[in-house]
């Protein structure tokens, strides 16, 4: 599973370079497509499946999991873009640029407590839509970004919205990935959504990096690093509209504590 995922992202990084239809890529591709179907292969016969597929069948927790990986995706995409930004075109020292941050983990702890609290009135949808508008709308307010744009106007509101989305997001989405599951499983559903974050991160840092890269290339100079910010920004805000559409898909069943259970075979 740990040589698939290198895979994805080693393809990920060096298509852009190498070319989507280069024989190295395809070939790359084609590795990757065998060493997944060899791993469902492989973990559909075995007695003790790392990914157990009848946990899947609730969709709160496929719903949970997959949305897991779309925050982890925006959330390390955004820091690919805000560090490199804030330190190579802003020139910012790292105090500085972990000063101009720090409304965000303030506002995320705000929106962790928050969650806590919604989730004992609301169903799962409500709660995770209303974060993944927010993570959504934060992304969408920094693509103005600019060097000579001011930060109280700029950056500040963008980093309030994004905090307190990316404070909620997690909360519910543990709730969605655990809920449907014996007590048993919990373990495994736990590390499950656990592995899928981290996934999720690294296949985000990837994609946002790529994109970057591959407008900074097209455009020499001062205005190709600011398209290419610019359009790692608006790949974060993608990732916000698509969580919106997948919580709204896979969440719509989801009550607080009346998820149907899934049985663990005997």
């Amino acid at each position: 599973m740990g040589a698939t995922i290198g895979l994805l992202v080693y393809l990920l990084v060096e298509a852009p370079e190498l070319g989507w239809t280069s024989s190295p890529i395809l070939g790359l591709a084609g590795v990757f497509v065998a060493l997944v179907g060899l791993t469902i292969a492989v973990d559909r016969r075995s007695a003790a499946p790392m990914l157990p597929a009848r946990l899947f069948r609730s969709r709160a927790v496929l719903g949970g999991n997959v949305l897991t990986a779309l925050v982890a995706m925006l959330a390390y995409g955004m820091s690919v873009v805000l560090s490199q930004y804030s330190l190579g075109v802003l020139g910012y020292t790292p105090i500085e640029f972990g000063l101009s941050q720090s409304v965000m983990p303030i506002a995320c702890v705000a929106g962790a407590y928050g969650a806590q609290k919604a989730l004992t009135r609301l169903t799962l949808r409500p709660v995770a839509v209303t974060a993944f508008l927010l993570l959504g709308a934060g992304s969408a307010l920094l693509i103005r970004i600019s060097p000579d744009a001011v930060y109280l106007t700029t950056v500040f509101p963008g980093l309030v919205l994004f905090g307190l989305g990316l404070g909620i997001g997690p909360v519910v989405l543990a709730a969605a990935a655990l809920a449907g599951v014996t007590p048993a499983d919990a373990g495994i559903a736990s590390g499950i959504n656990v592995a899928a974050f981290q996934v999720g991160g690294a296949l985000g840092v990837a994609v946002v990096s790529t994109i970057i890269a591959a407008d900074m290339a097209a455009t020499p100079g001062p205005a190709g690093a600011l398209a290419g910010f610019h359009a790692g920004m608006l790949a974060c805000t993608g990732f916000g509209v698509t969580e919106v559409a997948v919580a709204w898909a896979l969440l719509r069943r989801a009550r607080r504590g009346h998820l149907t259970v899934v049985p663990r075979p005997h």
